[in-house]
């Protein structure tokens, strides 16, 4: 009887999970491509940042600071949501197994 209650929710798991699973390819895709890019504007900020120091411009460090937190804050919050994402898919994947 069981059984029978569960199947559509079944069902609609299994729907879920490959949505969860291409949007989780498509993060990891735009993840990979884009630590490039932040990669790239740390390093300038950074750079740019001791080069203020050395001539003691400090609202420039603080503005380069900032940006450079920003930058390592989005790519915090993608790999977080995509590991949140994951986590729900492998639970997913037990509901339908159970």
């Amino acid at each position: 009887m069981m059984r029978l209650i569960k199947m559509p929710f079944k069902i609609l798991a299994v729907v879920v999970m490959f949505l969860l699973s291409f949007l989780i390819m498509l993060g990891r895709l735009f993840s990979n491509v884009s630590s490039w890019a932040f990669g790239l504007l740390l390093l300038v900020a950074v750079g740019s940042a001791i080069y203020c120091v050395t001539q003691a411009r400090w609202q420039d460090v603080a503005i380069l600071t900032v940006i450079a937190l920003m930058a390592f804050l989005v790519m915090v919050l993608i790999e977080l949501g995509l590991f949140t994402a994951e986590r729900l898919r492998d639970s997913l994947g037990d509901f339908i197994h159970s």
